[in-house]
């Protein structure tokens, strides 16, 4: 399942979304991508979430997703070649 937030959140917010695998957007001001992913990594979800940030005309937002749902996605981590050729 997928979330929105417009803030950050804590730990405690946090890992209850990784333990479900649920993929999440944060759109919260001045909110780093890279604090998004130590934070998942701190957690110990490192290897299971991509986190990225995407940039649009509403602002800045950092995704988290799970690697097994992303399409293509092979457990370690990269995409295989029928999802890259599309």
């Amino acid at each position: 399942m997928q979330y929105t937030y417009t803030r950050a959140l804590s730990d405690e917010e946090l890992l209850p979304h990784l333990l479900r695998q649920d993929a999440l957007v944060l759109k919260a001001p001045g909110l780093r991508w890279q604090d998004v992913e130590r934070q998942v990594e701190r957690l110990g979800f490192g290897e299971s979430f991509f986190v990225a940030a995407t940039q649009s005309s509403r602002g800045q937002r950092c995704r988290i997703d799970p690697v097994n749902r992303c399409a293509g996605a092979s457990p370690d981590g990269f995409q295989s070649q029928s999802a890259i050729d599309g």
